[in-house]
């Protein structure tokens, strides 16, 4: 029997797109027992009885829980990110989740925000103290930050015996009380920054961004120029062809929860009509909405607003199309 021990973190506010991606993983991931461990903040009775109720559903599940108010995340002085605490919780797991670690080997780590969409048993052979796939962030970024590679923080495969033996999350909080960097990105570039050698690189399908879907081939192309990003043609490929994990981020703004626009939104949707069958869209702003109501003229913002300099052809292609 395969069993997968998997850690989400999640409030009030993404509860019903946290239950979409486990509910997600539960479907289509081909693993006979999943045990969830979920660190949370904020949640109230009615909150965790909705949680439950995939226990009732699915005879292979287990869930345990970790409420963050009880470990004092605040004394490491750590950015918030989205005026919330709760993503840098994935740095901690080893003291949160506590003797829980005792008998588990690899340890999953999922945003809120993914959709499980293909078995994971090949997630099994991947090891080292942390693999994860590459983020689409900026060279120039990533030279900031004087590192040679930049890892999304969306999906992780902890290596729970060898992040111990390497002492992993001590070297995090070393970093953390010496930071050499600026943490815009908290958790990802603490992870990035401190733990550098110690990452393994996951396919990007298991990562895979909406960013790699929504472009037609030419805006992909000069969107994930190699030049400028940190995404290879095969990357992109792997993505496309392979797609194990969805994660909802890539493109500004823009959520299968806010709009029918986003390329996730009908797998999104799948889930979500179980989850919360009185589900309405989030409402964008009238300027957001007028861009996604028309494909290409979105691509053309997108490509302005992400490139410092665009090839002429590509420039003048844009320039037509906001004509």
């Amino acid at each position: 029997m395969n069993k997968l021990d998997v850690l989400y973190t999640s409030n009030k506010k993404y509860l019903d797109t946290m239950l979409v991606s486990m509910y997600s993983l539960l479907e289509n991931s081909d693993i006979d027992y999943i045990r969830f461990h979920l660190i949370t903040s904020c949640l109230e009775k009615d909150d965790y009885n909705k949680i439950e109720v995939l226990k009732k559903l699915y005879k292979n599940v287990d869930i345990k829980y970790y409420d963050l108010d009880s470990y004092d995340i605040e004394r490491y002085n750590i950015p918030t990110f989205r005026n919330s605490q709760l993503p840098n919780a994935r740095l901690f797991f080893q003291d949160i989740l506590g003797d829980s670690l005792s008998d588990i080997d690899k340890l999953l780590y999922l945003d809120a925000d993914t959709i499980v969409v293909s078995p994971l048993q090949d997630i099994f052979g991947y090891n080292g103290p942390v693999c994860a796939c590459k983020d689409t962030m900026k060279k120039k970024y990533i030279s900031s930050l004087g590192i040679k590679t930049y890892y999304n923080s969306g999906v992780l495969l902890f290596d729970v015996n060898s992040w111990v033996d390497n002492c992993c999350q001590e070297r995090l909080i070393d970093f953390i009380n010496n930071p050499k960097i600026n943490l815009k990105y908290p958790d990802q570039n603490i992870l990035n920054y401190a733990l550098a050698d110690e990452f393994r690189e996951l396919p990007l399908s298991y990562n895979a961004p909406s960013s790699v879907f929504i472009y037609g081939n030419f805006f992909r192309k000069s969107y994930f120029d190699p030049k400028i990003r940190n995404i290879t043609k095969s990357d992109i490929k792997e993505a496309r062809e392979n797609a194990k994990i969805l994660h909802c981020y890539g493109i500004p703004n823009v959520r299968p929860w806010n709009t029918s626009f986003h390329p996730y939104y009908e797998e999104y949707m799948k889930y979500m009509s179980v989850i919360n069958p009185d589900f309405s869209l989030e409402q964008l702003d009238k300027m957001m909405e007028f861009k996604t109501s028309h494909p290409k003229l979105f691509e053309a913002y997108i490509l302005l607003k992400n490139r410092d300099k665009l090839p002429n052809k590509t420039l003048n292609r844009v320039k037509k199309i906001i004509r």
